[in-house]
């Protein structure tokens, strides 16, 4: 899996906006920030995982932790920003 493939995907301005919208407990952003990215986050779980079910699964618990969180939790530097796509599952 080459990261940078997928860093390509996601557009860093868009993505800050979105988080910056979602920590005002914006519900519309969140609900565009997973249309967005949920298909990503979807080939890199699978790329990982080898497994359909497994891999929607996790996905799943990558969007129910970002929107469960404390919201000033959420990342505001680019790399963070990418992190939180590319690596789901690592401590934030």
């Amino acid at each position: 899996m080459k990261g940078t493939t997928y860093a390509r995907k996601i557009n860093v301005k868009e993505l800050k906006n979105l988080f910056a919208e979602i920590k005002n407990n914006n519900n519309i952003a969140f609900e565009k920030f997973y249309s967005k990215y949920d298909k990503l986050v979807l080939k890199i779980t699978y790329s990982i995982l080898k497994n359909k079910n497994d891999a929607e699964d996790v996905m799943q618990l990558v969007f129910e932790k970002i929107y469960s969180m404390n919201k000033e939790k959420l990342p505001t530097k680019k790399m963070k920003l990418v992190g939180y796509i590319l690596l789901p599952e690592t401590k934030h």
